[in-house]
C-alpha cells in the first residue's frame, strides 16, 4: 500500500473481491457479497466432492485444505493460506470463492451456480463471484463514489479474470508476464510486473513522470 517510485503513498480507494467490496478511508461505498443461500448451495458441493476451497471475506482468504493446488497456488504467491471451518465462515458475508479444480470443471461450475460468475485467473484454481458484481462493477462503483468519468480510467492485468476490466477501461493494459487473453483484451502490454511494468505504463500515458 505504500506505492511505488513515482507514485509514492499508496492508494485512496481499494477495488477487492474481484469488485464486489470497495472502500476508502471514508468506509465501504460497494458492498454485493454472495447471498447466503447460494454460499451453502456451493459449500454442500464442496462437502460431496471434496475439493479444496477458499473463502473471502472482510476478515482475509481462508482455506478449506491444504491439498496439490492450494500448495501450488501459496508457492506461486509466497503466501500461507491460514485454514478454518468453512461453515463457520458461511455465518457471515461471503464476497468470493476460489475453487481449486482445473480448467475442464469451469462448465460444471456455472451449471451447478447460475446465479454466479465463473471466471480464471490460472490453471490451478478459479474464481467464483456474485453474477451481479465484476471488476467493471467495482470500477463503476469508484467511478460513481468520486464523480469521475471512464473516459479517466486505466486498469492492468495479468489473468483471464481481468478480460472484462481490461475490456472497461478507457485505457487496458496487460502486464508483460500475463496470458494470451489479457494481451488480446489489452489496449497495450507494458513490461513483466517484477520489471517495473506498472510504472513504465503509467509513464507511457503520461500518468506519472
Amino acid at each position: 500500500t505504500d506505492g511505488f517510485p513515482g507514485f509514492e503513498g499508496g492508494f485512496d480507494s481499494y477495488i477487492t473481491m474481484t469488485g464486489s467490496l470497495c472502500y476508502d478511508a471514508d468506509g465501504v461505498y460497494a458492498d454485493t457479497p454472495i447471498s447466503p443461500e447460494v454460499s451453502a448451495r456451493f459449500i454442500d458441493l464442496v462437502d460431496r466432492e471434496g475439493f479444496d476451497i477458499l473463502i473471502l471475506n472482510r476478515d482475509g482468504s481462508f482455506a478449506s485444505g491444504h491439498g496439490p493446488r492450494m500448495l501450488e497456488l501459496e508457492d506461486m504467491v509466497a503466501f500461507h493460506y491460514p485454514e478454518a471451518d468453512i461453515h463457520e465462515l458461511a455465518k457471515r458475508p461471503i464476497y468470493q470463492f476460489c475453487a481449486f479444480v482445473p480448467p475442464e470443471r469451469d462448465e460444471e461450475l456455472r451449471q451447478a451456480m447460475p446465479d454466479c460468475f465463473v471466471t480464471r485467473w490460472c490453471d490451478v484454481f478459479c474464481d467464483i463471484v456474485p453474477s451481479n458484481s465484476s471488476k467493471p462493477a467495482g470500477i463503476r462503483a469508484a467511478l460513481e463514489h468520486y464523480g469521475l468519468r471512464q473516459e479517466e480510467t486505466i486498469a492492468f492485468g495479468d489473468g483471464g479474470n481481468d478480460v472484462t476490466m481490461l475490456q472497461y477501461a478507457h485505457i487496458g493494459v496487460a502486464m508483460g508476464n500475463g496470458n494470451p487473453e489479457a494481451k488480446r483484451a489489452a489496449d497495450y502490454v507494458t513490461d513483466d510486473v517484477d520489471k517495473g511494468g506498472i510504472p513504465k505504463a503509467l509513464r507511457r500515458f503520461g500518468l506519472i513522470g
